[in-house]
């Protein structure tokens, strides 16, 4: 009977995680929302039914991708979000501190993400660099195209086409930072889910009250190194501070939004001014660098008034 529920199990797992791998590809406006929704049935299955058999099911769809597909960019994504959410799993298993999981699952999910990219390079007979600027410089020449064709104006047109190089340049050079910064996202917001979805179904550890959290104090320390770097008159040392300073916008965004959900949930807000909210500080850009503000100078202000400045422990 056991063997019989872990084989359904098994089945399942290969079921949701292929359908979510072909969903973008039929409907590709719901590629990012799949994106994001790809790590959770594995970081679920690995819970409930261990690491052994959960490598069975992964494996079988690794195969199985690399059998349908031409070894595409696209594939290498969706593996990649696979990997995630099992470092992730595998970190929540150890019984980690919830700010251990979330920065070792980051830091690992960024390692294998440079693995691909180098792997991937290699496969197509292309330098990383070149390979990352071909990718970059045909993505801005579709935005162009989407400016022609939504009737931006002549002059804004032509200084964004003027301007191509000069932001092929510097994007890519800073996608380091937005691949942690798309690990450490992914892991949040995984984690988020599934303790809000099935903590109690699979044993889910209690990490605490997520909208206590509070980034550890040395984090101000990196910001601020990451700043002074950006001022050096250094190219490789500034570029290495704003891959400092992307990470960390991430850092402080979440202990922002962690202020603000502690004060929602205090004053028992519904949850759809919660997610109007959440919707307007994505969109408009002056809520969003408040935010960000917010959750640095929490570090010195405490707005929660809340004693605890260590990571959260599991418990139990």
């Amino acid at each position: 009977m056991k063997h019989t529920n872990e084989i359904k199990s098994v089945i399942c797992e290969f079921g949701i995680i292929i359908s979510l791998y072909f969903i973008p590809i039929m409907l590709p406006f719901l590629g990012g929302l799949c994106a994001i929704f790809t790590p959770l049935p594995v970081f679920f299955y690995r819970l409930r039914l261990g690491g052994r058999i959960s490598i069975i099911s992964l494996v079988s769809v690794t195969l199985f991708i690399f059998y349908i597909s031409d070894n595409d960019f696209y594939s290498l994504i969706f593996l990649w979000l696979i990997i995630l959410g099992f470092i992730l799993s595998e970190l929540t298993a150890a019984k980690l501190s919830l700010e251990s999981v979330i920065i070792r699952a980051s830091i690992g999910g960024a390692f294998v993400a440079f693995l691909f990219i180098y792997l991937y390079a290699n496969a197509v007979d292309k330098s990383i660099f070149e390979m990352a600027a071909g990718f970059v410089n045909k993505n801005l020449n579709i935005i162009l195209s989407l400016y022609k064709e939504v009737g931006i104006s002549e002059s804004e047109i032509k200084l964004f086409a003027a301007s191509i190089k000069r932001l092929e340049f510097l994007i890519v050079r800073i996608i380091p930072g937005f691949i942690l910064s798309g690990a450490l996202l992914i892991s949040v917001i995984t984690v988020l889910i599934a303790k809000g979805s099935f903590e109690k179904s699979i044993g889910f550890p209690n990490f605490g009250n997520p909208n206590c959290w509070r980034a550890e104090d040395k984090f101000v320390w990196y910001f601020i190194i990451s700043a002074v770097l950006m001022l050096l008159p250094i190219g490789d040392w500034k570029l290495i501070g704003v891959n400092g300073f992307i990470v960390l916008f991430n850092v402080y965004f979440f202990q922002g939004w962690s202020i603000i959900s502690y004060y929602f949930e205090k004053k028992k807000i519904n949850t759809g001014v919660k997610l109007l909210l959440f919707a307007a500080v994505i969109l408009i850009k002056y809520l969003l660098f408040a935010l960000i503000v917010a959750g640095l100078f929490d570090t010195w202000f405490n707005f929660r008034r809340i004693e605890n400045k260590a990571p959260i422990k599991h418990q139990g």
